[in-house]
């Protein structure tokens, strides 16, 4: 018989998880994409698109990883999760990024290809990449480090 596991204690990875994923909340309110238009600037917060789905996943991060901790959800559950959630953020960030012209319209009609405008990514769609990548990269790092592996059944 198998002494029981103690309850997960903070680390690195977990503290990192947190933070990465608080990165991606307040990057949801931040400009996301800014378009240069002749005569003025046009900015685009992350609320305006994708933001409220990776706040939502970055909430979810934070409650996986107080879960791991505070009940009795399994570790290798918790950064399996935060894995997933990190690269869906890094997806959402990505495209949005590869779309930029895309992300602006002007009374429902895309400033795509116009020759006049200047359409760029802003620090809160950066943010949120970057921090989705290091999310899902902690997440496979927990997993592989952290979780005890499962005991094999006979």
């Amino acid at each position: 018989m198998t002494a029981a596991p103690g309850r997960p204690r903070w680390s690195i990875i977990r503290l990192g998880s947190i933070v990465a994923a608080a990165a991606v909340i307040a990057a949801a309110f931040m400009p996301w994409v800014k378009a240069d238009v002749v005569i003025f600037t046009l900015s685009v917060n992350g609320m305006d698109r994708d933001g409220p789905y990776t706040a939502a996943l970055g909430a979810a991060i934070v409650m996986a990883i107080l879960a791991s901790v505070y009940t009795q959800l399994s570790s290798r559950h918790a950064f399996t999760a935060v894995a997933v959630f990190g690269s869906l953020i890094a997806l959402i960030g990505f495209l949005t990024w590869i779309d930029v012209e895309g992300a602006v319209d002007v009374d429902g009609q895309e400033l795509e290809g116009l020759p006049f405008v200047t359409v760029s990514p802003q620090a809160g769609l950066v943010i949120t990449t970057v921090a989705g990548i290091v999310a899902a990269t902690l997440g496979l790092a927990g997993a592989r480090l952290e979780a005890p592996p499962p005991e094999p059944t006979d």
